[in-house]
């Protein structure tokens, strides 16, 4: 979802297999060639190299992909292309968990399940579904390097996080990544560096943008894309998903990962909000649920990356015009 918007992923579903069609995608091996790309603001991202992904390598996946009859046809349009950058080849990601301990901690296996989602996804099925979400040259998203991870402990949250609960707390968020970024070394300038924020707080549930699109970031125009994913239980309560099976027995980090997997697919097809969404502004998570008919209830998830358990929602697939968990 864009900007400080939430998303939400629940509902009882009713699916249908649906029969694949041949398109153009559906090769054994794929080449791409990404050279160098401008961001909006004119930054210039050096070129990069020749990458052929083998679907032979690709981690097996079950249940079969679906395609859901009932969300289907109130988005039942195909993503359309606004001519603006997507993150092609290999997207770089960094992880940052801002804590502060006054307020609460996360869960023992959070930041491990988070930094194993991340490791897994680049290279799982459902990743090879942004293959056909290309930019203006033909270069496509390819895989997802993990680049860093770090946890702060030492800045303590504004008073907005406990008094404004549902407010706008995007220049908040913005400046603890650029602080992080800057204290780290990490380059928060080129497009192909993707910064993800996990406060331990709630307020919603995940968004997505990039630095410099907000007036109090002076002399940063057109920074990385950028995501934040709220932590997802508030007064006793999960939030966000409803969703009653955990194949990592933690609730709370599963339904995490759902909410990241839904930003993650977002921001790499859609990092300056011109690149990838429908005639009404839906992005390819945004179309799409997680539906119950796809958990495999013996493993209380619906897919297996690298031989770990996730409960993840599906993704938009232009080439199958409906909600799939595995790409074309």
């Amino acid at each position: 979802m864009k900007k400080i918007l939430s998303c939400s992923i629940s509902g009882s579903i009713v699916l249908l297999v649906l029969a694949l069609s041949t398109c153009v995608f559906c090769r054994t091996n794929i080449t791409f060639t990404t050279g160098s790309q401008t961001t909006p603001g004119g930054s210039t991202i050096s070129p990069t190299h020749t990458t052929t992904i083998t679907k032979a390598d690709w981690p097996t996946y079950n249940p079969p992909p679906r395609v859901d009859s009932a969300i289907d046809a109130h988005h039942n349009t195909n993503l359309i292309y606004h001519g603006g950058p997507v993150i092609d080849n290999i997207a770089n990601v960094y992880l940052i968990f801002w804590i502060d301990p006054q307020y609460q901690e996360p869960t023992p296996q959070y930041i491990y399940l988070l930094t194993r989602f991340f490791q897994d996804v680049g290279s799982s099925p459902l990743y090879a579904n942004m293959l056909q979400y290309t930019d203006a040259q033909g270069r496509a998203p390819t895989g997802v390097h993990l680049s860093g991870i770090k946890t702060d402990r030492t800045t303590p949250f504004p008073d907005a996080f406990r008094t404004s609960i549902g407010s706008d707390w995007g220049a908040y968020l913005h400046k603890e990544i650029i602080k992080v970024a800057t204290s780290n070394g990490w380059d928060y300038h080129t497009a192909h560096n993707l910064f993800f924020l996990f406060p331990i707080v709630s307020n919603g549930c995940g968004a997505h943008g990039y630095l410099g699109d907000r007036s109090d970031e002076q002399n940063l125009q057109h920074g990385s894309p950028i995501a934040d994913v709220y932590y997802p239980y508030a007064n006793g309560q999960e939030q966000c998903v409803d969703a009653p099976q955990s194949p990592n027995h933690d609730h709370i980090s599963d339904i995490a990962m759902g909410i990241a997997s839904h930003e993650l697919m977002e921001a790499v097809s859609d990092p300056y909000l011109i690149g990838w969404s429908d005639q009404n502004g839906n992005e390819m998570a945004d179309k799409c649920p997680l539906p119950p008919a796809t958990i495999d209830l013996q493993i209380a998830g619906n897919v297996t990356w690298h031989g770990n358990l996730y409960l993840i929602q599906e993704e938009w697939d232009n080439q199958r015009q409906g909600c799939v968990l595995e790409g074309p």
